[in-house]
This record gives C-alpha cells, structure tokens and sequence, in this order.
C-alpha cells in the first residue's frame, strides 16, 4: 500500500462515535421493548386463567339456585348416617322439616323461604314426600334438573331397611 492510499483511507470521512452510540442503543431499546411485550402478554394471560381458568360456565343457572344453599357435615364416604320411617315422621313442621325421597333422608328446615314453591314444600314435612316431588301440588309437573341438583345440600342419610 502506497502512502498516497493510506493518506485517503485516513481521510475517508468515518462515522462519529456518537452515531455509533445510537445506533447500539437503538438495537438495545428493540429488544427491551420486546422483552417487555412477551412480559406483558405472560402477566395478562396469567391473569385470564387464574380468574377464568376452567371454571367458565356453558349456560347460566337459574337465579335462585344461586342463591339456595346450606351447610351441610359431610361424614366419611364409608359411613352414611340412617333413619328409620319412625325418626322421619318426627320432623314434621316448619320448624323441624325432614323428608324422605327414593330411600333418601333430606333435612330441608327452613327451605320452605327460598323454596320457588313456597311452603308447598311443608307438605312433605316428616312423610315420603316422592309423590308430592315427582307431580308439585301447585301445578301437577315434576321439579326441575336445578331443583334435583339441589338435593345434595340438603341430604342427610338414607332410609335404613
């Protein structure tokens, strides 16, 4: 290389320091900026699923099976409590209303105030009320799928033979 060319290379306008800067920077900022987005999108689906994660419901319930519940004590699966026709007959008013359905033993004292049909339900009090279940006295029709979903919240034991 001849002193003519080293002269001209050393002349060749270059680029100053603080474009260089920039332009680092900017390829810095790009991924900064993309690394914050997939953050964000992470914490927003996080968010979605522990708010909405399986438990979204096909078709709404009625109402007022929202609002029909009661505790209940759950014993073992291995011992089921039973009556006899004798225990049940004793609950038989407002106050203390047992009935029994298919060899079930509900407990359903003061459902009679949330119960749609209202205190049609003390009819059954301390009897086999299936029949009054399977044909409602109001109307003659069987009770709902929600009514028969119900059930469970008011179960006590089975009928003992």
């Amino acid at each position: 290389m001849t002193n003519m060319e080293k002269n001209k290379e050393e002349q060749a306008p270059q680029e100053p320091q603080h474009v260089k800067q920039q332009e680092a920077s900017k390829t810095g900022t790009n991924w900064i900026s993309i690394l914050l987005v997939i953050v964000i999108i992470g914490a927003l689906g996080y968010f979605a699923y522990s708010q909405f994660g399986g438990n979204s419901k096909t078709q709404e319930e009625p109402e007022q099976a929202s609002v029909i519940t009661k505790e209940i004590k759950l014993l073992p699966e291995t011992e089921v409590q039973t009556y006899t026709i004798e225990e049940v007959v004793l609950h038989n008013s407002p106050e203390d209303c047992w009935l029994l359905l298919h060899g079930s033993v509900y407990d359903v004292t003061g459902f009679d105030t949330s119960h749609p049909g209202g205190e049609a339900i003390l009819l059954g009090c301390g009897t086999n009320a299936k029949d009054l279940f399977e044909e409602r006295p109001t109307d003659g029709t069987t009770h709902s799928d929600t009514a028969r979903n119900l059930l469970p919240n008011f179960y006590i034991g089975d009928l003992s033979e």
